[in-house]
Formats: structure tokens, sequence, C-alpha cells
């Protein structure tokens, strides 16, 4: 034993040291502002952020073992395809990049506006915790004037900070608002979350993959894409308007078909593409047809856990020097987002979208010291440790260059609908390509492994099968069972498949 106990404790000891760093390098939560139901919201919320961005991200490995369905990469990010090489490792690298943005310890998250102070209608300050910022908010007519940055118009918004004492970039703030109903701790569905949808039947959903706009893990995700690179996910994408929701972003409803909409610059730099896609492929069951859910065969479906990095993932560039970059032709961009792939215009210089405060309005409120809240660090897993000290900032009369706050009014989000569809896990059966229903199969098209014909004789026992199928009910008419393209056959059956 004695042998053993000096590397057992050794071992012991470094992790026991590495659970520290993890626990310290991660985003932290004001705990002035986010308390009680706010803060467990925000916690679960992290976690499901990091589960979803995970997956996202070893879904995107363009070589996956798991045939990859409908038509989200395209609706989204104005892919060729599915399997479009060039998007995939845009997407692979964007998500890798996410969730290096939730162990980055100087990004702090606030449930509501009150560390910022007004200095004009739309200018607040932020000296909090030996923070500076001058932050430009949202205008709108909307606004509230008795209300803080928030206005009772925004869900949440983020923007970057300066170190009080250093007058150089400190880390990013997002603020969840919480103000009024469209903010996002009060608009979010907090009796579930998009876990919760993962094995239950969402063909009848019809918001589609908007659904998801409901969610503060999407919410918090979308700021996440701001926080995690400005200059690659601005607030003005392509040089346009933020696009919200899935009829913005590709030009056209949810469950129809349509080509135009913005260009593949716009969403390849639209923070809720990403926002959209993550949740998509987190609905591992589904592929994503025109906004639609669509059960995919159960041999293609990727399983809920990717527990094993696929080979481009698993990659690692070579110790020695490395050789200068080659043109080579698997890596050249398909035609249809050539335009994405050469080097982007960078968004003008956040002080330059909107016209600074006037004298007269910056003169109010001249920097000045504040106390500050303190904050707590949060781990994916929901683990907090108390921060060491806080700091009020400076009393220099440095002011701090305009920023403006990555958000937009709330009225711009698709609407959220209440989702009237019955919580039904998804069925045990497998109807492939089909579009099997709690148990009533349409008999207009083909299946997976069940015999389904348009006319003649109905074979009732699929061969990979262990049961049989009772028919309660048939619509159409024919010769002994030749069934129409349209009719309908309802089945009852616990059967499972060989």
């Amino acid at each position: 034993m004695p042998f053993f106990s000096k590397p057992v404790g050794a071992l012991c000891g470094l992790l026991f040291l590495l659970q520290l760093i993890t626990f310290a390098a991660a985003i932290k939560i004001d705990s002035h502002s986010c308390t009680g139901a706010y803060k467990s919201q925000v916690d679960n919320a992290l976690e499901e952020v990091e589960a979803m961005v995970t997956y996202a991200e070893k879904r995107a490995a363009p070589k996956s073992q798991y045939k990859r369905q409908g038509t989200l990469l395209q609706d989204l990010l104005h892919a060729s395809n599915e399997d479009d090489v060039f998007v995939l490792r845009k997407v692979q690298a964007t998500f890798n990049e996410v969730r290096s943005t939730l162990r980055r310890n100087d990004i702090v998250i606030h449930c509501n506006d009150k560390h910022l102070t007004k200095s004009s209608k739309t200018v607040y300050f932020d000296n909090s915790n030996g923070r500076q910022a001058r932050v430009q908010v949202l205008d709108s007519a909307k606004r509230s004037s008795a209300l803080g940055a928030c206005g009772g118009i925004q869900r949440a918004f983020a923007y970057p900070f300066f170190d009080a004492k250093t007058h150089k970039p400190g880390g990013e703030a997002i603020v969840l608002c919480s103000d009024s109903s469209v903010g996002a701790l009060k608009a979010a569905d907090s009796s579930k979350d998009v876990e919760f949808w993962r094995n239950k039947d969402l063909r009848s959903v019809a918001q589609g993959i908007d659904m998801f706009g409901r969610y503060l893990s999407y919410m918090i995700l979308h700021e996440l894409m701001h926080a995690t690179d400005q200059k690659s996910f601005p607030v003005n994408p392509g040089g346009q308007a933020e696009k919200y929701g899935y009829e913005e972003i590709t030009g056209h409803k949810v469950g129809t078909t349509g080509h135009g909409g913005p260009s593949s610059l716009v969403r390849l730099q639209n923070a809720d593409s990403y926002a959209l896609l993550a949740c998509g492929w987190y609905m591992n069951a589904y592929n994503i047809d025109n906004g639609k859910f669509v059960l995919t065969a159960k041999k293609d479906r990727p399983p809920v856990s990717l527990r094993r990095r696929f080979p481009e993932l698993d990659a690692r560039e070579p110790k020695s020097k490395p050789k200068p970059k080659t043109s080579k032709v698997e890596d050249d961009p398909p035609a249809a987002t050539s335009k994405a792939a050469a080097p982007s215009t960078q968004a003008p210089p956040a002080s330059s979208q909107a016209p600074p405060p006037s004298s007269k309005a910056s003169s109010v409120l001249p920097i000045t010291t504040h106390s500050s809240a303190p904050i707590t660090s949060a781990t994916p897993s929901g683990s907090r440790t108390s921060s060491l000290s806080t700091r009020s900032s400076s009393t220099s009369s440095w002011l701090p260059p305009l920023v403006t706050a990555a958000g937009d009014v709330a009225a711009k989000f698709p609407v959220l609908l209440p989702l009237a569809i019955p919580i039904v896990l998804l069925p045990d059966f497998d109807f492939g390509n089909g579009t099997s229903s709690n148990g009533t199969l349409p008999i207009s098209g083909t299946g997976t492994g069940v015999p389904v014909p348009t006319g003649g004789p109905f074979s009732a026992i699929p061969t990979n099968w262990n049961s049989t199928m009772t028919i309660t009910s048939l619509a159409g008419t024919g010769t002994g069972l030749a069934i129409q393209p349209s009719g309908f056959l309802t089945v009852t059956t616990s059967c499972t498949e060989s």
C-alpha cells in the first residue's frame, strides 16, 4: 500500500487542482441580480447551451458517419447542400469558439439592467465591478423612459467593457432583461427546456424550428454568438439588420419552399442562424425540412450523445514548422457559398454605429465610483465558486469609447404561440421516410422496412417485425385491400424491430 499511496495522492491532488481551474475559468453570473429562480434558470440554461454547442460541433464534422438530411444547413447558412464542406467547417470552428467562450471568466451575465446608469435617453454607463463602458442601447418610440436600458422593449443585449484601471478591453457583459414581459427571463418558458423535446413527437408543431425561441438556452446562445466575436457576428451582418427566426433568415415561411432571401454573407454572420442550427441539430431523431420536423429513419439517426469525436475533430496540428498554405481542391468553397468564403468586410467600429451623445448629455454623468455587486463563477455543470474580490471603478476622467449594444426589439422575434400539441413520446415503430403519426400511416409515399403500396394487395406484416398489426379502420375503396393513394390505415401495435 505505501508504494501506491504517493502516486494515488498526487493524482488526486492534480485532479482537484484541475477542477479548481475549471471552476475558476468560466462565465460569471452576477449574484446581486441573478438570485432565486433567475439564478436557477441561468444555471440550467448555461448547462444546456454547452450540451447543444458540443453536440452541434460534433455533428458538423464533414465526414460524419451519420447521414445529414433535410434543408437546415441550406436554409440557415445558405449551404449548397447539407454536406457542404466549407459551411460545415465554418460551423465546426464557430461552435468550438463558443465552447471556449463558456469557459471565459471575463464574461458576466446580469439578470437585470440595474448596474447601468443613465446618461441620456439611449446612452448608459457601466461603472460596476472595476469595469467601464459607455453603451448605446436601442432607440425606439416604444422605449419606456421610466425603465432602464432594457426599456421594456428588449429581450437581452451584449456589449464589451474596459478595465477601469488599465483602460484595456476587459471582457463582455450580457444583460438578460427582466423589466417587462418581453424580457428574456420573463418571456422564457421555465417549465420545460430544449432537452425535454428530444424524445417527443414534434411533427405536428406548426411553428417548426421557431418553437425554440421560447427557451432561455436559445436566447443565451444567441447573445454568446455576439460575445464570442462581435466582428464575425456583428449587429449588422453583411451590412444589414440582424435576422431573427426562420422566415427572416431564409426569406420564406416555415413549411414552404422558397428561393432568394438574405445572401450567404448575411446568413453566415447572423447570430440567430447558429442558435437555431444548434437547437435543430440537437433534435437528433429529426431532420428539419423547410423549418418543419421530419422523423429520420432509425438507421440514419445520430445517437442522443455523440461521445466520440470524429477524426476531423481529433486531428492535431503537426509539431513541425507549418508549411505555407496551398490551394487545395477539396478546400475550395462551393459556388453557392463562395461569397461567404472571401474575407468579409468588417463591421464598422462600434463607436461609429450610432451617433455619440451630445456634450451636454455626456456631462450629465461623469465617470464616478460605484459599489459593485459580487459575482459568482459558473461552470457548465452548474457549480459555483465565489469570486475572490470585487473592485470599484477608477475615478479617472477617462471616457470610454461609445459601443453599440448587440440587441434588438423583442417584437422582431417570431411570436411565441402556445405549443398546443399533445406531449407524446416518439413512436417505437419505424416507418423510415414515411409520415406516420401515433400509429396512423398515410398510404401515399414509401417507407423503409414497411411495404406500403399505393394500390394492389396490402402486405400487413413487415418482414423485420416480431409482431403483427391489427387493422382497426380502413379508409379508401378498391378491390379486396387495394388502397387508394389518399387512404389511411390505422393500426394498433406494440411491436419491436428484430
